[in-house]
């Protein structure tokens, strides 16, 4: 499926496995990450977008307080 592996510089056996995995290991991450969707477009953090115009169709969501009028009633 793919060239062999040429290493030079004295590598010994378990050096050569050792890059043989790492070698393999960046190929297979490299197909999974072909084979998969695009993530999405990152969105901007939440400080950025604050000072983006907002869509008047959206819901505005209200924060309300813990308490609600008088906590004594």
């Amino acid at each position: 499926m793919t060239d062999p592996i040429e290493i030079r510089g004295g590598a010994g056996p378990f050096e050569a496995a050792a890059v043989a995995a790492v070698v393999q290991h960046v190929l297979d991450t490299e197909r999974q990450r072909r084979s998969r969707r695009p993530d999405a477009p990152p969105r901007p953090p939440a400080w950025v977008r604050a000072a983006f115009p907002r869509d008047p169709h959206d819901p505005l969501y209200a924060v309300f307080p813990d308490h609600r009028g008088d906590p004594e009633a």
